[in-house]
């Protein structure tokens, strides 16, 4: 794996700024620790030692900030010279060495400047100490500096990911985050919505009625599920591509950008893709034994696929989750609520509407019982092993049934006008 140093930017010049001012960044309140009880530092080595006896018989160098040419970590001088200030300010004795004890206990006094835990910082340290004597040098320091400055930018990316994470999970993963990069980025959700954002438009703007609100359903196009077609599977995923209206494609792609990000970013792009389109694979089957009449477009089986794969993730951690009665009580309130109002509209309203709620369902069944096989636990326990089994098995039997009831063209048909439904 390629060392996070190595995408540091490096910064070339010449010696012009060998003579710059080197008094502290007034913007950087640095807090210095001469003068405290600072922890001892580990006995060195019989290397270090006898580096310091040569340093002792020949005469110490002026001590002064080294050329911007020969710092390869920062983006700037100023930001050199605030990294030297900052050094300087640590190196108690002036030798140019800061142990890396007397470096874990600056960063609890200037929490401010750093933006993460001493320990987090040790560990970057002890990855830094190139010769491996616990003793970091000013080039050491910058490479360590420049991977710090790179964790200010994930903070919020951390938190937004905490918060799918059990409790005694976000510090494994913030080292994680720490000790390497934020990558790969949330690639999936990202491209599934501008694929989709894209479609509608293009099927849209060709259509009489061009951008509207509430349709029309481009339910002649090869990529909607058709009851005319069923044998051409590519429909039963590509339908999440289509979309009746402006409001419909938006009011999807703002829950799955909000479901599906922070999701992604726990557990990687293609778990995520397996379960979102195993809900639409698995919502298609289930509308086409309710509703096998009826067109279909729409990604809200994907969508809802997400929903409950956040409840998965939440049972499957429960003892350890934050805030999990919050998590559970507004997903349910949310999916008993939509799915009761859906159902009514559907099948027992005056004037019935369009919503495949079926699709909804297959979806949520597909996020739930996928969730628990796909979704990363790290802490397995025997009671997951079993229900990953049950749940793998459940899943693996009602694709079966289904897919057998759309074959031999069995459907459990609710009487209702024939409509072309969305997802």
């Amino acid at each position: 794996m390629q060392d996070p140093a190595e995408n540091c930017v490096q910064f070339q010049s010449d010696e012009a700024h060998q003579n710059q001012n080197n008094q502290p960044n007034q913007n950087q309140n640095i807090e210095p620790i001469e003068n405290q009880n600072v922890p001892a530092a580990p006995a060195k080595s019989n290397k270090s030692k006898k580096k310091h006896k040569k340093a002792k018989d020949n005469p110490p160098k002026p001590r002064k900030r080294p050329s911007a040419r020969e710092i390869k970590h920062c983006e700037n001088s100023a930001e050199c010279e605030t990294w030297w200030d900052f050094f300087k300010s640590i190196d108690k004795d002036h030798d140019g060495y800061i142990p890396i004890q007397e470096m874990k206990y600056a960063v609890s006094k200037n929490r401010h400047f750093f933006g993460i835990s001493a320990e987090q910082v040790e560990k970057l340290a002890v990855k830094c100490d190139k010769n491996h004597d616990k003793m970091i040098e000013f080039p050491e320091f910058c490479e360590m500096m420049c991977l710090v400055k790179k964790q200010r930018f994930r903070r919020a990316t951390i938190k937004y990911t905490n918060a799918v994470l059990p409790k005694d999970r976000q510090a494994k993963n913030t080292s994680y985050m720490v000790a390497y990069t934020c990558w790969p980025p949330p690639i999936f959700i990202t491209a599934i919505t501008i694929l989709e954002i894209t479609f509608y438009f293009y099927y849209a703007v060709g259509t009489v009625e061009g951008l509207s609100s509430n349709g029309p359903a481009p339910i002649d196009n090869e990529l909607a599920l058709s009851p005319k077609s069923k044998w051409q599977v590519w429909r039963y995923l590509t339908y999440v591509l289509l979309h009746n209206g402006y409001l419909h494609v938006i009011m999807n792609l703002i829950m799955q950008l909000l479901l599906g990000l922070s999701l992604e970013l726990v557990h990687n792009g293609l778990r995520i893709a397996a379960i979102y389109f195993a809900g639409a694979f698995t919502g298609a089957l289930l509308f086409f034994v309710f509703d096998p009449k009826t067109y279909l477009v729409g990604a809200s089986a994907g969508v809802y696929a997400l929903i409950s794969a956040h409840l998965a993730d939440v049972f499957l951690n429960w003892s350890e989750m934050r805030f999990r009665w919050i998590r559970v009580v507004f997903f349910g309130v949310w999916v008993i609520a939509d799915f009761g109002w859906n159902i009514y509209s559907r099948y027992f309203a005056r004037n019935p509407t369009k919503i495949a709620v079926m699709g909804h369902v297959g979806g949520a069944i597909a996020g739930v019982l996928l969730g628990v096989v796909i979704l990363r636990n790290l802490q397995l326990k025997i009671w997951e092993r079993i229900a990953w089994w049950i749940c793998l098995v459940i899943y693996v039997l009602f694709i079966v049934a289904c897919v057998i009831c759309v074959a031999c063209g069995f459907s459990i048909e609710v009487p209702t006008k024939n409509v072309t439904a969305t997802d």
